[in-house]
């Protein structure tokens, strides 16, 4: 019976001897794990360029452009008051009730479309309120807001007394205006607090097309400052001296 004997091979590497196993062991730690290493590290590489290599990677943001911030909106144009609804309506029903009241317009000149701006503009002063226990002033013209010193919003807030001095001859001239026109004697207060005395006042009742009071109004004169007359700069008369007839005649 022969014998089978089984020898390792042998293989050569760095003149060494070494058996076939070891040298399987060596070519896989020199080439084949070095391969798989080599690509681990690429691909551990390429993900770090890719996410940063830290958690969440892949939403890093590659530098923002500067792009200048807008500034704020623009304030709304604010709307006229002689423009509004309500106005226009209240304006139309104070005219016709004067007109009723006092048998005469209280402008001339002012249809339906323009009645409403040359009230507002009116050189007279006018505001009106309504009719409960404490009557809150609802309109004021231009020429009223500035002899009472303040703005529409701020006067359409305010209680009728904050304007007049003497609120006992104001409800009595109310009472003698419920047909017609009356006129009420007392002081005006301003924004500043100075008692400024009514002139030329007329004070009526509004009221609906159905005839029913739905508000007071009051109208005045607008005091006129005084100014000295203007002198022509090439008027030298001021600088003459009157010369009476006796020194005429010895010239």
């Amino acid at each position: 019976m022969a014998l089978c004997l089984n020898f390792p091979r042998l293989s050569y590497s760095n003149s060494s001897l070494m058996t076939s196993s070891q040298a399987g062991q060596l070519s896989r730690s020199q080439g084949g794990f070095a391969t798989s290493n080599r690509s681990a590290r690429l691909t551990t590489y390429a993900a770090k360029k890719k996410g940063g290599g830290k958690k969440g990677g892949g939403n890093k943001k590659g530098p923002s452009l500067l792009i200048p911030k807008e500034g704020p909106p623009p304030p709304e144009e604010k709307e006229e008051v002689t423009a509004r609804t309500d106005v226009i309506m209240h304006s139309l029903m104070l005219l016709e009730s004067f007109r009723k009241a006092a048998g005469t317009p209280l402008m001339e000149g002012a249809d339906i479309s323009s009645a409403p701006t040359m009230l507002f503009k009116a050189p007279f002063c006018l505001v009106s309120a309504t009719t409960n226990d404490e009557p809150v002033l609802n309109y004021a013209n231009q020429t009223a807001l500035d002899f009472l010193g303040y703005t529409w919003e701020e006067l359409t807030s305010l209680s009728l007394e904050k304007i007049i001095n003497d609120k006992d001859k104001f409800n009595e001239a109310v009472k003698q205006a419920e047909d017609n026109t009356s006129k009420y004697t007392g002081d005006f207060l301003t924004k500043s607090g100075s008692a400024v005395p009514a002139e030329d006042s007329n004070v009526w009742c509004i009221k609906s097309g159905k005839g029913d009071v739905v508000g007071r109004a009051i109208s005045w004169s607008a005091p006129v400052s005084e100014q000295e007359p203007e002198v022509p700069e090439n008027d030298d008369t001021a600088d003459k001296k009157s010369v009476s007839p006796n020194e005429e005649s010895e010239k």
